[in-house]
């Protein structure tokens, strides 16, 4: 098998640590980002089979995702970095920061959210962008990302 999969997630190796277990007793590979900046970096070095991103994550070092980290908006999903990476991926046209990774490195068809994020609005604007598996963690069992990358990588 040896899939590659890529997890954005500021908490997955704390809390959330549990929910990769069965991808690695399935034979995945699973490399971890737990900022916008580390993110970018792994998908400028790396080709994934699936990136699952959270919405809520942390800047990093990089100052232009400090900068947008700091800013205050009257939208939440303005807010998060998580969605502001993938509006630079998907959606380069209204994303506040430009993101350029090397042709092949990430498609929406092999991406998901996985997120506390439950807003219909901000799930909206995600579906716009083409991402069509969205997961909410409240309501999800520890072997979703596993069952997502099942979805997203035909058997």
């Amino acid at each position: 098998m040896n899939h590659r999969i890529l997890w954005v997630e500021d908490e997955a190796t704390g809390d959330l640590a549990d929910y990769v277990g069965p991808l690695l007793l399935a034979g995945y590979t699973v490399d971890i980002a737990e900022s916008a900046t580390e993110a970018i970096s792994k998908l400028q070095e790396q080709t994934y089979d699936v990136v699952i991103f959270d919405l809520v994550i942390n800047a990093g070092d990089a100052p232009e995702w400090m900068a947008l980290d700091q800013e205050n908006t009257e939208r939440f999903k303005e807010l998060n970095l998580g969605f502001q990476l993938l509006q630079s991926l998907f959606a380069p046209e209204n994303a506040r920061i430009c993101v350029s990774l090397p042709p092949g490195r990430i498609a929406v068809s092999r991406t998901a959210v996985f997120t506390v994020v439950a807003d219909p609005e901000v799930h909206r604007a995600l579906e716009q962008m083409g991402i069509a598996t969205i997961r909410v963690k409240a309501l999800s069992s520890l072997t979703v990302l596993k069952q997502i990358v099942e979805e997203l990588i035909p058997q």
